[in-house]
């Protein structure tokens, strides 16, 4: 588990070092808690992303893999290019407030036996990709096809999540 004061501390220094200004303190968070998910498992997991982005997890032969996300009032859409992964070979999960693409990429060209790279921009290997869900998403209506190289990841929004509430002031 994760120490979440340490990790604080850890960020702090990293944006005073970075910046030269002390940290802002903010009331409210930039992003609230999706309802139903444990506070704490939730940023467990923020935190975990966070550390894999800073000490960058990824080998130095793979890519992250190209995303576009598109949002509506009724709808959210990603679009991940993958050219050349085989349904098969990849993974699409829901978690904490992410969807996390994981798979293999094949190196183009590597079928015939006794041939190895002798150079190559391709990217190729294991990747893994976490993109950012809005807290509204439909987990039910969520829809995935690979299709010509491109994974589109689809889902309606539950507008019930999103309520406006007037707060009687005494």
């Amino acid at each position: 588990m994760i120490d979440v004061d340490a990790e604080i501390s850890r960020l702090e220094r990293v944006y005073r070092q970075l910046t030269g200004n002390e940290p802002s303190r903010r009331e409210l968070p930039l992003a609230p808690i999706p309802p139903g998910v444990s506070p704490e498992d939730y940023v467990q997991e923020r935190l975990r992303r966070l550390d894999r982005a800073l000490n960058g997890t990824r080998p130095s032969n793979t890519a992250s893999p190209r995303v576009t996300i598109y949002e509506g009032e009724e709808e959210w859409r990603c679009a991940v290019e993958l050219p050349g992964v085989r349904r098969s070979d990849l993974s699409v999960e829901l978690g904490l407030g992410a969807l996390r693409i994981t798979g293999t990429r094949e190196l183009p060209g590597s079928e015939k036996a006794g041939l190895r790279p002798t150079y190559s921009e391709s990217a190729f290997g294991r990747f893994e990709r976490e993109v950012p869900v809005p807290p509204a998403l439909d987990e039910r209506s969520l829809e995935a096809k690979l299709e010509n190289g491109v994974l589109l990841v689809s889902s309606r929004k539950d507008r019930g999540q999103r309520k406006e509430v007037k707060i009687e002031v005494a």
